[in-house]
């Protein structure tokens, strides 16, 4: 819908300038709920979007089918309880959604099984491996058993399900015209099936969510200066993940990874070359969080001064039960087999002179290695014993608040916040943290006797946040308005980034993950350190017994950890003129400082050739020789924003009003996203400074609306009650990174980082060639973006010469137009026919390209909608219409 339903009584966003906003920076935005009234009220709503009257998606193969069934229907109902007294407002609001897609893959059918039979037996390594086979012919559906061995030849068009039912509810009591009291409730519920990296349906990933968040608001009036108000809140949000069909029992095709009946499923599998053909891709993921605050805010009115004294205190509790990697993940790439395998010729042609073949493995010699049971060192991996933990965080905060009103032309607002989060916790006391110094063991336990620390990370007193704006009217009474504000803004650290979050592919995820726990049954997070070859039965992992076999993943926080804060200023003026137009132009910064970011601190150095030994060669393997990967969170981070803003807005010129804004902004940081991401280089973080993932250069939004009555009187009958409106939105695209696709252990830098970057050799966005068309009109060939040829592998010993995040991406441009016709049939009853077009004019809006440099593997080739890339097939921003 264009427009809010009417459980929605204002949507404000605004500036937080003041020191009453807290605990996270950025913009607040204010919802408030009807209420009842001394009449009854009520609304009732159906809305339907269907694929018969909106454009085929330019990407689907011609037959697959592309559904779309939204319904969105709801009602809302006010009134009294006791007259002038008490009143009940309730809301309700259901979904039912079917989004379609058509979902392209290269998957390992039969045909593609041969090709890499032939490799296996042109070089005579090893038989092809009847456990592989089992498993291909098992946990892979027969759907794709017939598909040919060419690229792309496999399309999904299993449908997306949502379902969901939201509640809203309040009560308010008036006891007098000095007290004021309400309670609000909104509850959720939503169930999603949906495609989440397989093409296979079995492996779309199934989201049972339940939320509810309840607030009790009492508003005294003590005098007629002095007001408070005291909030009690509690919220509740419960979610799951799973892979749809989890019931697979690898162990008993003699795939042996250790895992019983306690999570049974498919491990996760990944074939390099049958992207979107893996299986196994959502493990058994969940958590509960229940949070209870309280909140006291007081006003006083003091001649000029508006003061404003509060502080708010939380306790949120997590009951987090991820069982990430529980089942096993591996990888095959086409490196694994010994030297005298299809990998080492492989090598030897592309570093000919001149090369006679790629440096990448093709999609049937990743199957050949699948197939031979070749596991290569590093690629795979499995976390054992008990993860699940009750977490805790307290919060306080405080906040002193003035609103001067210095004179009639000039007013200041100064304010100081105080905000206090403690550090992560578990009372049982079995989470640890890696502390490099703390030997023999190197894992501490906060709370626990010996432990030389007391909490995870060390408790940060010093966020003190002071706030200073100021509005200025160079004439009394004028058109003009000069705003200014800077303000420090500390945040939360996400809870994920200490429960479930890791540097690299061999390190430990979290706190509750590290292999010691005293009392409880410790986490093993698991990495084969070199070759495996499949045996029937054989236990994946070395020694059966436990613990099992070193090394380890484990999992450290800098004992430097800080709470990570943003200084946010801005500087604007504002003009009206024409009497209902306004013009604001000013500029808006921030700063981000001791912003959260990984590394894996147990990263061997780059070297020009491959280690024989690569556990013997990171930098703690001396004193800790039974540790691999090492996660390490640090709030060592920077960020920095600059943007000039417009904005031109009218409030009513002949019944038309509307607002335009443009933003020229550049955003820069080391790690836009920190959870499971880690540097390019471990050891030189500023290697990764660039353009912030969500940098785009131009944006622009607008709405107009238009009261068809007001243009003139000609043809009122006609006119009356009619309302057209429109929203329009560009951006100039996001960034990319393009990988060298190598990164191993064996190959590129020779780190094991998997995030060398590729060496820039021409200009990628010359010599761009389309590729051919297989259906007129359709996209599903892809779309070229950039010229994987100007790009080469990165030199042995580096981590390449191209910067992350250096090239952009597709624009995005749309326009929604509505019409909308109010129907009074009483003085209490109307009907309101609305008509909605997303995206008028059907523009093209492009995901990302994919950032790689093989170009028969569909590097540099956009292969959907931006719409369908986040999730949102047929229904996301900009989709076809």
């Amino acid at each position: 819908m264009l427009l809010p339903n009417d459980a929605i009584a204002e949507f404000n966003q605004q500036s937080v300038g003041g020191a009453d906003y807290g605990r996270n920076p950025g913009s607040m935005v204010n919802v408030v709920i009807k209420s009842g009234t001394n009449e009854i009220h009520g609304t009732a709503y159906y809305f339907h979007r269907n694929d018969a009257v909106a454009a085929e998606q330019p990407f689907n193969t011609p037959g697959t089918p592309s559904e779309l069934r939204n319904h969105n229907f709801g009602g809302s109902i006010g009134g009294p309880l006791v007259k002038d007294k008490g009143f009940l407002f309730l809301n309700y609001e259901g979904q039912r959604l079917i989004s379609g897609q058509s979902n392209g893959a290269t998957v390992p059918s039969d045909d593609w099984g041969a090709k890499a039979e032939a490799v296996i037996s042109q070089y005579d390594v090893v038989p092809v491996n009847p456990v592989m086979t089992n498993l291909l012919a098992d946990l892979w559906p027969n759907t794709i058993k017939n598909a040919p061995a060419t690229p792309d030849n496999f399309v999904s068009g299993d449908n997306n399900v949502y379902l969901s039912n939201n509640f809203v509810g309040r009560i308010d009591y008036n006891k007098s015209e000095k007290n004021r009291f309400f309670i609000r409730s909104i509850i959720g519920t939503g169930d999603a099936t949906a495609f989440s990296g397989s093409v296979y349906k079995e492996y779309f990933q199934a989201v049972p969510s339940r939320q509810q968040n309840w607030a009790a608001v009492w508003t005294s009036t003590i005098s007629p200066r002095v007001v408070n108000q005291v909030l009690f809140g509690y919220n509740y949000f419960l979610q799951e993940f799973d892979d749809l069909n989890h019931g697979a029992d690898p162990v008993s095709l003699g795939f042996n990874t250790g895992v019983t009946s306690f999570n049974f499923g498919t491990p996760n599998m990944e074939i390099a070359g049958f992207g979107g053909g893996g299986v196994g891709e959502t493990p058994n993921l969940g958590r509960t969080d229940t949070t209870w605050h309280l909140t006291d805010d007081l006003s006083y009115a003091l001649g000029s001064h508006q003061l404003k004294f509060g502080g708010e205190s939380r306790r949120a509790k997590l009951f987090v039960h991820y069982l990430r990697e529980a089942r096993g993940a591996f990888s095959w790439d086409g490196t694994a087999q010994p030297a005298s395998g299809w990998y080492a010729a492989r090598l030897a042609a592309c570093h000919a002179t001149p090369p006679t073949a790629s440096c990448t493995p093709p999609p049937e010699e990743a199957l050949a290695d699948f197939l031979a049971g070749y596991i290569g060192p590093g690629t795979g991996g499995i976390a054992t014993g008990e993860p699940r933990r009750n977490w805790y965080v307290n919060s306080y905060s405080g906040y002193a608040q003035d609103n001067w009103q210095y004179t009639p032309r000039l007013n200041f607002t100064l304010g100081l916040r105080y905000d206090y989060n403690s550090p992560f916790y578990d009372p049982t006391h079995t989470i640890s943290t890696f502390l490099p110094t703390f030997t023999p063991g190197g894992l501490a336990f906060p709370g626990q006797s010996g432990s030389p620390i007391s909490s995870l990370y060390p408790k940060d007193l010093n966020n003190f946040a002071p706030r200073i704006g100021f509005a200025f009217s160079p004439v009394r009474g004028g058109r003009t308005v000069i705003r200014g504000a800077w303000g420090a803004y500390y945040d939360v650290p996400n809870g994920n980034l200490f429960i479930d979050n890791r540097a690299a592919g061999d390190a430990s995820r979290g706190t509750s993950r590290n292999p010691d726990c005293p009392g409880c049954t410790p986490v093993f997070t698991i990495s084969n350190d070199n070759l495996i070859t499949v045996q029937q039965g054989v236990y994946l992992f070395g020694s059966t017994s436990f613990p099992p076999s070193p090394p380890y993943g484990v999992y450290g926080i800098d004992q430097g950890l800080r709470s990570p804060y943003v200084q946010n200023y801005s500087l604007n003026v504002q003009r009206q003129f024409m009497g209902n137009m306004v013009l604001q132009v000013g500029y808006v910064g921030s700063q981000g400082r001791k912003l959260l970011v990984n590394r894996n601190e147990n990263q061997p150095p780059a070297s020009a050739t491959p280690y024989a030994s690569f556990q013997a060669v990171r930098p703690f393997n001396t004193v800790f020789p039974n540790f691999s990967g090492i996660t390490e969170l640090m709030s060592a981070g920077n960020s920095r924003y600059n943007s000039m803003q417009v904005m031109l807005r009218n409030s009513s010129w002949h019944g038309l009003q509307g607002q335009v804004s443009y933003t020229l902004g550049h955003a820069m940081d080391v790690m836009s996203n920190v959870r499971n991401n880690h540097p390019t280089d471990s050891d030189n973080l500023r290697l990764d400074w660039g353009n912030a993932d969500f940098d785009t250069r131009n944006d622009v939004s607008g709405y107009f609306v238009y009261d068809a009555p007001q243009l003139g009187h000609s043809l009122p009958r006609l006119t009356k009650g009619w309302e057209l409106t429109s929203f329009f939105q560009y951006n100039s695209g996001y960034p990319f990174t393009v990988g060298s696709g190598l990164g191993g252990r064996t190959s590129g830098s020779n780190t094991g980082s998997g995030k060398d970057r590729a060496d820039e050799i021409s200009n990628p966005f010359s010599d761009v060639t389309q590729p051919t068309r297989p259906y007129p009109g359709l996209l599903a060939g892809g779309v070229a973006w950039f010229n994987p040829t100007a790009f080469k592998a990165n030199d042995p010993g580096t981590f390449g010469t191209s910067r992350r995040n250096e090239f952009y991406g597709p624009k995005f441009k749309t326009v929604d137009f509505s019409i909308i016709k109010d129907t009074p049939i009483t003085e209490q009853l109307r009907t309101q026919f609305r008509v909605e077009i997303f995206n008028v004019f059907n523009i093209l809006n492009l995901a990302g390209p994919a950032g790689c440099i093989d170009a028969s593997a569909g590097c540099g080739l956009i292969t959907s909608t931006y719409g369908t890339a986040i999730g949102a097939p047929g229904i996301g921003p900009g989709e076809p219409t």
